[in-house]
């Protein structure tokens, strides 16, 4: 379980929330730069994380991300 920077989102935060980022990135139709690869490796997203870093880029929000082992 880890919080994943999400440093595309502040191209986007003009248009979507934080939750609606995610859901795009899960589902392919947007790219990000971290959570992409991660999701791509075998984590599953989990969900928010507000004000979980201090990241400009991210606004300080972070996804939830999870690996079965």
């Amino acid at each position: 379980m880890a919080g994943a920077r999400i440093p595309g989102y502040h191209h986007a935060t003009d248009r979507l929330s934080p939750e609606a980022y995610l859901s795009l990135v899960e589902r392919k139709i947007i790219h990000d730069p971290t959570l992409s690869t991660q999701l791509r490796l075998g984590f599953s997203l989990h969900g928010l994380l507000p004000d979980y870093i201090s990241d400009p880029e991210s606004r300080n929000c972070a996804a939830l991300i999870v690996m079965e082992l």
